[in-house]
């Protein structure tokens, strides 16, 4: 029988509950590193390039590689870790020390608190704070917002104008707001237009993927025969399920979604003729 595959690898089940988005973030990056090998070897030029001393011509170039690793996480997921360590991906987060995993949950709440979560589905910003990125056009606006959005997002995804009046309090724009929408979500009704797609459910939050992911490396870790005796169903083996079907069940979901998380282009068809994928 094989070595048995570390706890932490795949018991997510006593993540603190602060520590949970980092936690997903931080696993799924690791996941996709370690089976991506142009990723793989972004972080290998990294790793490189960070040892270089600064008078060399190349040292400079550290930058333009942590970028694109930035982008390439931020394009998936929406938020982008500082994980420019040598040791990623290959310590499990419950592993780390306690003060990167702390630096690393406060990448996430910053960006959270900063409201950048929130672009999938709503971006409104001023002339006055788009001024200092040159954005003054909104063609050049939906080109910058478009970059981090998926094939699907892009296509069900409006641009156009507004204007407030900040003399009136909160409550008076909410619903004047909440009335504009109203009418368009009517109006798309009646064109035939995409239904909702994303809603809360009590499903699919991070517990259920890091349980997924946690499915997923021990049924590629033991062999069928390791796993359980046909024809019974319990597992032999320590896991996040007790019976294979179960297992089997959940791993194919983490490997979908990776799958669709490998998948996604970086850049849009305007940006680039071709899109970056995994090798």
């Amino acid at each position: 029988m094989k070595s048995i595959i570390d706890k932490e690898e795949w018991d997510f089940a006593r993540i603190p509950l602060d520590q949970r988005e980092a936690c997903y973030l931080y696993e799924y990056e690791r996941e996709l590193t370690k089976h991506w090998p142009r990723l793989s070897q972004l972080f290998l030029i990294r790793k490189q390039r960070s040892i270089l001393p600064k008078e060399d011509p190349k040292a400079w170039k550290i930058i333009t590689t942590m970028t694109l690793i930035h982008r390439v996480f931020l394009k998936r997921f929406g938020v982008g870790l500082s994980i420019y360590f040598d040791f990623f991906p290959h310590i499990p987060w419950q592993s780390l020390d306690d003060t990167i995993r702390s630096r690393l949950v406060k990448d996430v709440t910053s960006f959270n608190r900063e409201g950048l979560s929130r672009f999938d589905r709503l971006a409104i910003h001023t002339l006055r704070e788009l001024a200092a990125s040159k954005i003054r056009s909104i063609e050049t606006f939906a080109r910058v917002h478009e970059f981090l959005l998926s094939d699907e997002a892009r296509d069900q995804t409006e641009y156009g104008f507004f204007a407030i009046n900040w003399d009136y309090g909160d409550p008076e724009i909410k619903n004047a707001f909440e009335s504009w929408l109203t009418e368009r979500r009517h109006e798309r009704e009646k064109l035939g237009l995409k239904a909702i797609k994303h809603r809360r459910t009590a499903r699919g939050g991070f517990v259920d993927k890091l349980r997924w992911l946690g499915a997923l490396r021990v049924r590629n870790h033991y062999s069928p025969n390791e796993l359980s005796d046909y024809p019974d169903s319990n597992l032999k083996v320590d896991a996040p399920y007790s019976h294979l079907p179960d297992l089997y069940e959940a791993a194919s979901k983490a490997e979908r979604l990776l799958n669709r998380l490998r998948t996604t282009r970086l850049f849009t068809a305007n940006q680039r003729k071709k899109p970056t994928r995994v090798a």
